[in-house]
């Protein structure tokens, strides 16, 4: 039991370096669609200020910056490999569709497909005690 415990602990310890190509792959989505999402949400904020915000363009500004953000903040928690990214993450992607949805542009499937993915690849990392 004890020796479980430290074997965990040890898996927790690894750098970013000794951990598989799929987790340091997911980790650079994570951070590459953060750092993406929130430009966008920066290019959405000078499109609306210089036309007045139109349309959506408020919401998609706000929507982007978040969506941005909470990719950095699964970065983060995966960086540390803890399990808590595969929630977060879930809300993310649930946050898009239910977003995408009630602004009437349809379902996402894109989103949906691409998100199912990566839980798979992160309960994947879960198995093989890469996160904890």
């Amino acid at each position: 039991m004890a020796e479980d415990k430290i074997v965990k602990q040890n898996e927790a310890d690894k750098t970013s370096i000794e951990k598989s190509k799929s987790f340091n792959f997911l980790l650079r989505i994570f951070y590459i669609g953060g750092i993406i999402g929130i430009l966008f949400g920066f290019i959405n904020l000078y499109g609306g200020l210089s036309s007045e915000f139109s349309g959506t363009q408020l919401e998609d500004t706000i929507f982007n910056s978040i969506f941005g953000i909470l990719f950095l903040i699964c970065g983060n928690l995966l960086s540390k490999s803890k399990f808590l990214v595969t929630w977060v993450f879930m809300g993310a992607i649930i946050l898009s569709i239910v977003y995408s949805y009630v602004l009437g542009r349809g379902f996402n499937f894109i989103i949906a497909i691409i998100g199912a993915w990566i839980i798979w690849q992160l309960f994947k990392l879960r198995k093989q005690n890469e996160i904890l």
